[in-house]
């Protein structure tokens, strides 16, 4: 009888021990499958965040490649106009310089007419 009682104790508390394992069980897949779904949340989060970065990067570079030819043809465009400035000076220099030795030449056929001594730096 001692010993039936001994068994019956020991059967009672193996019958205890799994239905605690079991409801360790149930409650560590319920803790798991809330960690899955938060887990997955933020991954979707942070999906939905790379995105929006990457769109964010994608209209930074259009603009930025945008204004960087905007910028290219206005180089150009100076170029050319300080091209023909530069060309324009040095007409208007060759110019100015046909007019001073005319004007020299003019200076000397007045004091040779007048009689008046060659200036030096006529």
């Amino acid at each position: 009888a001692n010993a039936a009682l001994k068994e019956q104790e020991l059967l009672r508390m193996r019958v205890q021990q799994g239905r605690a394992q079991r409801e360790e069980g149930v409650l560590a897949r319920g803790r798991s499958a809330r960690d899955t779904a938060s887990a997955k949340r933020a991954a979707q989060s942070r999906v939905a965040l790379l995105g929006r970065l990457q769109g964010d990067v994608s209209r930074a570079k259009l603009q930025w490649d945008r204004r960087r030819r905007q910028a290219e043809r206005q180089l150009q465009q100076c170029r050319g106009e300080l091209a023909d400035a530069v060309a324009r000076a040095d007409v208007a220099g060759e110019q100015l310089r046909k007019v001073k030795q005319q004007h020299g030449k003019q200076l000397r056929s007045l004091r040779l007419e007048t009689g008046g001594p060659p200036q030096e730096g006529d």
